[in-house]
């Protein structure tokens, strides 16, 4: 079961934001509203469904909490740090046991 950033401790919050700020990625800000369901969208809003409700999205700063390509950024640079470590992750390890057809 995944962990929304919303229902996390302060300390885990604040955990998160200094390593996006490590990294140079932003966390980003949106902030919401009810609107009609003929209200036209504007530049830099989107449609967000929360429950039953139906919510304009103004992004007021794009980051990892409104947009793809900054979690993207955030997701590649973890995995890539996590590769570089000495935990083993990523590390190819080979045995000396014959390949191919000598199972």
């Amino acid at each position: 079961e995944g962990l929304h950033f919303q229902n996390m401790t302060e300390g885990e919050q604040k955990y998160i934001r200094e390593y996006l700020e490590s990294i140079n990625v932003k966390y980003g800000e949106s902030k919401f509203r009810e609107e009609d369901t003929t209200y036209q969208l504007k530049p830099g809003e989107n449609w967000v469904v929360r429950g039953s409700n139906l919510l304009v999205e103004t992004v007021v700063e794009s980051g990892v909490i409104n947009d793809y390509f900054p979690r993207d950024e955030a997701n590649i640079a973890f995995f890539l740090e996590l590769e570089n470590t000495e935990v083993g992750f990523g590390k190819k390890t080979f045995d000396k046991r014959k390949r191919g057809f000598f199972l």
